[in-house]
């Protein structure tokens, strides 16, 4: 009797102790396998200026001082390579995200990031800046017989952002983005048709676009 009162005081203590330690943790931000930390959605990232910037770097706005301290503050300084004069990169492979910088006058002038991941999808720009004026079609293959993917271009933001397809025809709102680029005003140049691969037509909505191969 007087072993099992002891067990199951000890029982107790265990889970007494056990509460206050996750209280613990949870008060000073300590995350436990039960809690996960807060995702940042791309609304979140790209709404942090007064036009579409990535994590507060604004192409036109943003100093290269100040470019470097902000990206150092979300990958980290070991990821910045500044060899180059004209800009800067920055890779961060666990987080399976790259990007460059180009810079005019000490100014940022654009800022293209690159994902090898589905982090994040078509219809979570729309949502976070609008719908694009116009889709680039591009092609390729024999005679350009096929579609391989799509640029999409949100004039009203100076944004472009890129789909690479597989096995898909058209534009629909879970597609993967590879590449999301950002630029001052006067380097957003509305599409024209010259021929070849790649052929522009205004934004539809969600549909097939591969059908209107000229």
């Amino acid at each position: 009797m007087v072993m099992q009162i002891r067990q199951q005081i000890a029982v107790i203590v265990i889970c007494v102790i056990a509460i206050s330690a996750c209280k613990s943790n949870a008060q000073y931000g300590i995350l436990t396998p039960t809690t996960q930390p807060n995702m940042t959605t791309l609304k979140d990232i790209l709404s942090q200026c007064s036009a579409p910037c990535w994590y507060g770097v604004e192409p036109g706005v943003t100093n290269r001082v100040d470019a470097e301290r902000l990206l150092s503050s979300v990958y980290g300084q070991d990821s910045i390579d500044q060899s180059r004069d004209s800009g800067f990169v920055w890779n961060k492979p666990q987080d399976h995200v790259q990007g460059i910088v180009t810079f005019t006058m000490k100014t940022v002038e654009t800022v293209t990031v690159f994902f090898d991941d589905n982090r994040f999808t078509v219809g979570q720009l729309i949502d976070a800046i609008g719908e694009p004026e116009y889709i680039i079609i591009h092609y390729g293959g024999v005679n350009n017989s096929y579609c391989r993917g799509f640029k999409l271009m949100f004039a009203h933001t100076r944004v472009t952002a890129d789909i690479w397809l597989s096995q898909q025809k058209g534009i629909d709102a879970l597609q993967s983005i590879s590449t999301l680029n950002l630029v001052q005003n006067e380097l957003f140049i509305a599409p024209r048709n010259f021929g070849g691969a790649d052929w522009a037509v205004e934004w539809e909505g969600y549909k097939d676009y591969c059908a209107l191969r000229p």
